[in-house]
């Protein structure tokens, strides 16, 4: 990934958009957001990227058009290289409050060599439910990634259609003509091998890691004088 195409993704800038609770605020640089960050860290959970929570909403801060071409060339690494959604340096940055998280959801503090089966997936209580439910689930990051895994999956689910087509194919022929060559019974196995492993990748593959920030900590510890601009209406 090259610089250009690291800032389209990161978003990073050197003034930060940053939303507190009461209105929207223009005025933070990214070394102090960054402190901050460091400072409201709660951890590390799994995410559906293809069907997130009702109210996860992308470009609160960084509004961007998407960079059609870029996401092309992602969804072709994912296909080539594999994905990579279970990295720190890939996590995608979600702001919440802790009490929105269900009993017994603990997010990691790393994730090291885990794959993305072993990261707890993200499930909220029903008053956590209720309140990210109107846009209120703030996703710092990943509008890139995510048109991009939604076309990484559309390609996986054409591959399992055909192979379940395949598959469907012999199994007819050999109930047509039980005594058809034992190489169409390899055949079948392999097939059927290939579609489990396939399904297998499409559900893990819509799973992403992402890096919680404690929204209630992030309004208590921010600092912003009289002279901020408030570029937002209050919510």
């Amino acid at each position: 990934m090259n610089g250009q195409n690291q800032g389209k993704e990161t978003g990073e800038t050197e003034v930060t958009v940053f939303r507190q609770e009461g209105a929207t605020f223009q005025s933070m640089e990214t070394a102090e957001l960054r402190r901050l960050k460091e400072q409201t860290m709660m951890g590390y959970l799994a995410i559906n990227l293809v069907e997130p929570p009702e109210g996860a909403v992308w470009g609160v801060f960084n509004d961007r058009e998407l960079d059609t071409p870029w996401v092309k060339k992602l969804a072709n690494d994912y296909q080539v290289k594999g994905l990579e959604n279970c990295l720190p340096d890939s996590a995608i940055d979600v702001v919440v409050k802790a009490d929105w998280l269900a009993p017994g959801v603990t997010p990691l503090p790393t994730i090291g060599a885990k794959t993305i089966r072993m990261v707890p997936a993200m499930k909220f209580s029903e008053a956590g439910l209720e309140a990210i439910r109107d846009n209120n689930l703030w996703v710092l990051s990943g509008n890139h990634r995510r048109a991009a895994l939604l076309k990484h999956m559309e390609m996986l689910k054409v591959k399992l259609e055909k192979t379940t087509k395949a598959k469907e194919q012999v199994e007819d022929e050999l109930k047509e003509e039980p005594s058809v060559t034992s190489q169409r019974a390899l055949d079948l196995k392999r097939l059927e091998h290939s579609a489990m492993q396939l399904e297998a990748l499409i559900e893990s593959s819509q799973m992403w890691v992402v890096r919680l920030y404690n929204r209630g900590e992030l309004h208590q510890k921010s600092k912003v004088d009289e002279k901020t601009e408030i570029r937002g209406e209050q919510i």
